[in-house]
């Protein structure tokens, strides 16, 4: 895992050369009653994840959360696109909702999230 703290923009910009398996996972948190854009910084050995959530729109500040596994969906997006998202004012956070995993979303019409993994 990267050692933030001795650089902290790395690991934020894969044109460093940060090996793709080295930058952070895009996902999409729940805080309160809201998704918010995050980044998977690691998985805690009881499953819960730390997430990095970017302010807006200067992603390399922001707040660190610890979660439980249920409150993170991954999404499949490239790490530029998450962040230009965060940069941009949100503007196409719709593409982040849609790149949730298929397991991790309600039919159409339910506002909730729903993980494969949650409980009935």
């Amino acid at each position: 895992m990267l050692d933030v703290a001795e650089k902290p923009t790395r690991g934020l910009d894969p044109i460093e050369g940060v090996p793709e398996e080295h930058v952070w996972q895009p996902a999409l948190a729940e805080i309160e009653d809201a998704l918010v854009p995050a980044f998977i910084i690691e998985e805690l050995d009881d499953g819960r994840y730390t997430v990095f959530v970017p302010s807006v729109p200067t992603p390399l500040a922001g707040a660190v959360y610890i979660l439980g596994r249920e409150r993170v969906h991954p999404i499949d997006v490239p790490f530029t696109q998450a962040i230009k998202s965060v940069s941009r004012w949100g503007s196409g956070s719709k593409d982040l909702v849609a790149a949730m995993r298929r397991e991790e979303r309600l039919p159409h019409g339910d506002a909730g999230v729903k993980r494969k993994d949650a409980p009935a």
